[in-house]
């Protein structure tokens, strides 16, 4: 017989499925967990009326019943007993209670359960009461009939609390929690005859009762004492009590605030702007004070000339952390689209909506609105929109919305209302600020409705609204209606006065002037029955005593009341709706509703309760719950390991119907999977929503998401990936310039990154062989050939090293300081690393490698890196000749201390480039300038040189104290040389003679090829270079501005692009490529033929005779780059050229008697400052222009982050208009890898040899 498994036992089987994912692979682990989670579900789908409910639990026994017992005889006890919980047993139930079980002489009984009452504290209380008042009945009928025992003494606890409700076997109603607990143990401390109530039963029912305060009660079994009441009785006065939000009815006690808000709609349709905020709290009346508003504003005078637009859109409690969703949802609304259209039917309501409202200006728009809301974009807009930065891309971005809504106020007056501004996540409000001076100068009114909650940036918004646009701003604060108004509403929603003066009475001292209170206590009453309508005239009338009517005393109360009250069905449908969040889409809940419910019906009626309303029908099916906290009621009552199931299949659903948009659905997918509590899927989905967060620089909402994943991380004990985003965090902080908390971040992450498991897999079964042009230099000072850099990345190391992630994380430093506010670094160096000589690397090696940089006799080409350190560029330009100026210093062996002429954010990225790598400084005094020389080189790196055969190969091998640490298996490194022609490499790969090939321009169509003949061994990343070509401004005819400008009009990136079967991205933007801050698309010169031909004779050329023959030098790597210009220079222009190629063992960066070079500039610095200063001066353009000077110096100096970034922007725009650079194209990294090369998972770039596993093959 084979046993089927429980929850145990599946549970076990996904764990051990996870943990062979790396064998079995992804696509067969996630097939089978996702059958055994539905399996799981159905396993610990909880029963409909299992569920977690607030109840009170009242626990009553009998004093000294024990001692009486031994005097009396059994049949006398027995009676006695009878009697006794007869008298007891009917208070609880004339008071809607239920006994749960006896106990000897003890009852518990419940209330709440089965159904929930909004005044059950209240019952209990009183039944508590009338079981004393029946105990004293039956002690004097004791008496009266003769017997002569003493009475009957009944202590009573009761305590209010979180229960799990659950029916038995027999059909009874069962409870557990500690509720049930503190409630006995209060019964047990209280005096015979007293009713003993914990301090949350008191909140509900002081106003009901008088009472004395007893003060903390150490109670047995319980930790800390617990504050406890004594109720003498009811109070002969209760006072009032709080209700909660509306119902449907003319609108009653808001004349001030509605003729202020018509006052500004009427400015609106006169032209002028203006800001309104409606705060009030919860239920007040603020969305339906708004509502009327537009109500009123659509049954005004038809034939009236001016027309408003209303847009609307709403935050959510759980979006607070989530970029933009207000300005999402506004769009949504703008375009009558719903989250459940797909991206193609968005993406065309967009376009459609953009061209229609302003064509000249859809450039502007469409890119930035389409990113915004992630949906696809064409080829063209898609290489504009890769080009940006995050920093960038926010800007673009605001600037679309700005555009967008000044075009439709200028189209036609404009209202847009922001509901729940309160919840809104920190990017919609700066979105919000940036955007509040348009209300100057175009016709927008902005209703902003929030909570009047000071620590909530909706407030911030206020103050500046008071503050900055006072001659435009109204400030409406919702009070609470006045008696007489909240009398006008209950008439108004019951139809007259027909209800009894005490029923009236009730709820209007219950509702406390809030309408939301009242409507919804009036609803209870209907949904009880305990008014009915009276059709004939038109009222409602009472059908039951005021005694037996729950009236609520709290929201929660209502709406739990209300939701027990619903069919089955219906109450778990709600609560399935619930998991998925406010706004739920129809697919979506059906996908996790059982079949055998009419959920269509369920949904109607849940309309028809008023619980949910219809949010959309067309295009898709959506609801909203009617209030948020209606959803959290419902959630609520759900068991915590049923949400987990039910939060697993919403997450899976959202990735199985959008599969496209998990980028988009980052942070929901993440909030469903932490519910879920699948650690590993969360962490995924944070880390996602951060670095996407991260990119857009929302700076509050990427420290959001890396803390919860961090809290899980750590929960799970995976140091190694806790350290790592640790350094992402701390970087984060860096990148802000709030050092501080960047060097407690870093702190952390240190002591873990010390803790990581070093362990790697079994040595690799044979060298890694790889193609690469031979050295043409092994000193890291003069390295500027990207195929060197492959030798300087594994014979050295420097301070930090950039991870498979692209983050700087620890490699000679094993940690460092930041100190004076960025001005000053420590670094704290390993000191079990030497160099592959034997001799131990030291501090003192850095200071005379950097130096030596800097030493002008040096000539490093990218010296000007390492301006950042105080002291630097003096030295360098020769302006000072003592190097201890220079602010680095070796403080001891293992203590570097840099000084910075200015903080900058990229520093800790500058310290993993080669220009920062120490040199054997025992060497360079040995050997001089052939220290480098392969026969004399020694590095600190993770490899050392084994050999090197010019023609042939270099052989590399792993030095054992060298800097790791090894994550890979490679041992051995082979680089063979000499292989120009692509097809000979191919034909190398195909016969397994090397692991690795690399894409040639060349030979881009054979690339592609042989890529799509082997798609399961192909890989691609994005790039930081930028292709060019650079003009000598010295050199006729390249000294007219007007002929540069011509060249550059006439070449079209992407006939350039189409020419490298778009290996690389159109270069349309600027110098700075794509993901750098400060890079700016779109403001390159774009192709115009007619412009350039124009351009050109004025320059003075008209005739084919009178144009020059340009001379170009050009890299071999990058002819097809050159020939693709060239061929549209002679095609547009006639000008013909003649070229000059460099060897592939040298790199052009003079131009000798060149006019223009092609070529490549590529950086790990990621900052704008590599770009536009150092590769600017390293290829020598001559080009001066003295405002971009001042830009780029002023960037280079100023710690304001958004500020500098507008800076290099501003600069990077001059340099276009110079056209002393014009570029080509943006790289991007293509290759094949054997399927035995395995990269680190989930990074997002190759690594280098320390990370790459060869397995086995």
């Amino acid at each position: 017989m084979t046993n089927t498994p429980d929850s145990s036992d599946l549970l076990q089987i996904i764990a051990v499925l996870e943990a062979q994912r790396s064998s079995l692979g992804d696509t067969v682990v996630d097939a089978s967990i996702a059958a055994l989670r539905k399996q799981l579900a159905e396993l610990e789908a909880s029963p409909p009326d299992e569920q977690r409910k607030l109840v009170t639990v009242l626990f009553a026994d009998l004093a000294g019943f024990t001692a009486l017992s031994e005097r009396m005889d059994p049949e006398e006890m027995r009676e006695l007993q009878d009697a006794y919980f007869a008298a007891i047993a009917k208070p609880i139930e004339d008071y809607g209670g239920s006994v749960e079980k006896y106990i000897g002489d003890a009852v518990l009984a419940v209330f709440g359960v089965p159904e929930t009452h909004e005044d059950d504290a209240e019952r209990a209380v009183h039944a508590a009461l009338a079981m004393q008042g029946a105990l004293d009945n039956l002690n004097r009928r004791r008496a009266s009939e003769g017997e002569e025992t003493s009475p009957l003494r009944l202590r009573i606890g009761i305590h209010t609390g979180l229960v799990v409700s659950r029916v038995d076997e027999d059909g009874d109603f069962v409870i557990t929690g500690d509720t049930v607990n503190l409630a006995s143990r209060l019964q047990s401390a209280a005096e015979p005859g007293m009713v003993l109530i914990s301090a949350d039963v008191y909140k509900l029912v002081c106003h009901v009762f008088e009472t004395t305060d007893l003060g903390a009660i150490a109670l047995k079994g319980r930790a800390e004492p617990v504050r406890g009441f004594s109720v003498a009785g009811p109070s002969p006065v209760p006072a009032k009590l709080r209700g909660i939000v509306g119902l449907d009815s003319p609108l009653v006690g808001r004349q001030v605030e509605m003729a202020a808000l018509r006052a500004a709609l009427e400015r609106l349709e006169r032209g002028v702007g203006g800001i309104v905020t409606v705060v009030g709290e919860a239920g007040i009346g603020k969305s339906r004070l708004v509502a009327e508003l537009r109500k009123s504003q659509r049954s005004t005078d038809p034939r009236s000339p001016v027309t408003v637009t209303w847009i609307e859109g709403r935050c959510l409690s759980y979006g607070a952390t989530a970029p933009f969703l207000l300005w999402l949802d506004l769009l949504r609304s703008t375009l009558r689209v719903t989250l459940e259209d797909s991206s193609d039917i968005v993406a065309e309501r967009l376009r459609i909506w953009v061209q229609d409202l302003c064509p000249e200006r859809f450039a502007a728009l469409y890119p930035y609105l389409a990113r915004l809301m992630s949906l696809p974009i064409d080829a063209v807009t898609l290489a504009d929109i890769a080009e940006l930065d995050g920093a960038t891309l926010k800007q673009r971005i605001f600037r679309a919305a700005e555009i967008a809504l000044s075009c439709t106020a200028d189209r036609q007056p404009l209202v847009m209302v922001c509901e729940d501004l309160h919840w809104a996540d920190p990017s919609s409000l700066e979105l919000l600020q940036y955007l509040l001076p348009l209300v100057d100068h175009a016709s927008l009114l902005l209703i902003l409705v929030f909570r009047p909650h000071a620590d909530y940036g909706s407030w911030t918004v206020r103050e500046i609204a008071g503050r900055d646009y006072r001659h435009r701003y109204t400030d409406l604060w919702l009070q609470p209606l006045s008696a007489a108004h909240s009398e006008s509403l209950v008439g108004n929603l019951l139809h007259g006065d027909a209800l009894p003066e005490s029923l009236r009475w009730r709820i209007l001292s219950r509702a406390e002037g809030n309408p939301f209170f009242v409507e919804e206590v009036i609803r209870t009453l209907i949904d009880l029955q305990a008014i009915v309508r009276d059709e004939t005239n038109d009222c409602w009338l009472p059908a039951r005593d005021l005694a037996e009517i729950p009236i609520p005393d709290t929201l929660q109360g209502i709406i739990t009341a209300r939701i027990d009250r619903l069919q089955p069905d219906t109450r778990h449908v709600l609560q399935l709706a619930s998991v998925i969040g406010r706004i739920f889409a129809h697919r979506v809940l059906k996908s996790i509703v059982e079949e055998d419910i009419d959920l269509d019906a369920v949904l109607l009626d849940l309309q028809r309760q008023e619980l949910i309303r219809e949010r959309a029908r067309i295009p898709e099916l959506e609801y909203i719950f009617k209030h948020e906290l209606t959803r959290e009621a419902a959630y609520n009552g759900i068991l915590k390991r049923q949400r987990s199931v039910l939060h697993c299949q919403v997450a899976e659903t959202l990735e199985h119907l959008f599969p496209d948009r998990v980028d988009e659905m980052a942070s929901t997918l993440a909030h469903h999977w932490e519910e879920a509590e699948d650690s590993d899927r969360a962490v995924k989905y944070l880390l996602r929503a951060g670095d996407l967060a991260r990119m857009a620089y929302a700076h509050q909402e990427v420290v959001d998401f890396y803390e919860r994943a961090l809290a899980l991380l750590k929960q799970a004990g995976d140091n190694n990936r806790t350290a790592r985003t640790l350094l992402k965090m701390g970087q984060v902080y860096h990148d802000a310039f709030d050092f501080e908390r960047a060097q407690l971040t870093y702190q952390q992450a240190f002591a873990l990154w010390e803790q990581q498991d070093r362990t790697v897999a079994p040595p690799a079964p044979h060298a890694l062989r790889l193609l690469n042009d031979e050295p043409t230099t092994l000193d890291p000072a003069l390295d500027c050939i990207a195929s060197d850099e492959v030798y300087m990345f594994d014979l050295f190391r420097g301070l930090t090293r950039v991870d498979p992630d692209g983050e700087a994380v620890p490699a000679m430093a094993r940690r460092w300081e930041i100190l004076d506010n960025g001005w000053t670094y420590v670094f704290y160096l390993r000191e079990d690393v030497c160099w592959s000589d034997g001799v131990p690397v030291t501090a003192h090696d850095f200071e005379f490698a950097w130096k030596r940089v800097l030493n002008p006799e040096t000539k490093a080409p990218t010296a000007r890196q390492l301006y950042v350190v105080a002291g630097a560029e003096e030295f360098h330009r020769g302006q000072s000749s003592d190097p201890n100026r220079v602010g680095v210093k070796a403080e001891n062996d293992h203590t570097l201390i840099v000084q910075l002429a200015t903080p900058v954010a990229y520093f800790l990225k500058l310290v993993r480039c080669h220009v920062t790598y120490p040199v054997p400084k025992h060497q360079v005094e040995t050997w001089g300038t052939s220290w480098a020389s392969p026969e004399h080189v020694v590095g600190n790196g993770p490899f050392q040189l084994e050999s090197c055969r010019p023609g042939a190969k270099t052989v590399l091998v792993r030095h054992g104290r060298g800097c790791g640490p090894f994550w890979g298996n490679v041992e051995r490194l082979e680089l063979i040389h000499g292989i120009e022609n692509w097809a000979t490499a191919w034909q190398m790969y195909e016969e397994n003679r090397i692991d690795v090939v690399g894409t040639s321009l060349s030979n881009a169509e054979l690339f592609r090829i042989a890529a799509a003949s082997h798609q399961g061994e192909y890989h691609e990343t994005t790039g930081n270079a930028t292709w060019f070509v650079a003009f000598d401004v010295n050199r006729p005819p390249l000294d007219d501005l007007r002929f540069r400008r011509a060249l550059a009009h006439a070449i079209d990136k992407l006939q350039v692009v189409e020419s490298i079967k778009d290996l690389h991205l159109p270069a349309t933007g600027g110098f700075v490529s794509p993901g750098i801050p400060g890079h700016s698309p779109g403001i390159g010169l774009p192709y115009d033929p007619d412009l350039a031909r124009k351009l050109l004779k004025e320059a003075g050329y008209g005739t084919i005779e009178e144009l020059p023959c340009l001379r170009l030098n050009v890299h071999h790597s990058l002819l097809a780059l050159a020939a693709s210009a060239i061929a549209q220079w002679r095609s547009v222009l006639g000008i013909s050229c003649n070229v000059t190629l460099t060897p592939s063992h040298e790199r052009p960066t003079r131009f000798g008697t060149s006019h223009a070079m092609v070529n490549g500039w590529n950086t790990d610095v990621l900052d704008p400052d590599d770009f536009l200063c150092t590769a600017l001066t390293f290829f020598c353009t001559h080009w001066e222009e003295p405002a971009y000077n001042r830009l780029v110096v002023r960037g280079s100096q100023i710690s304001n982050h958004t500020q500098r970034l507008q800076l290099y922007l501003e600069a990077d725009r001059l340099l276009m208009e110079g056209a002393a650079v014009v570029p080509l194209t943006y790289g991007r990294n293509h290759w094949l890898a054997k399927p035995w090369i395995k990269y680190p998972k989930g990074a997002a770039s190759s690594g280098g040899p320390t990370d790459i596993v060869i397995e086995p093959h």
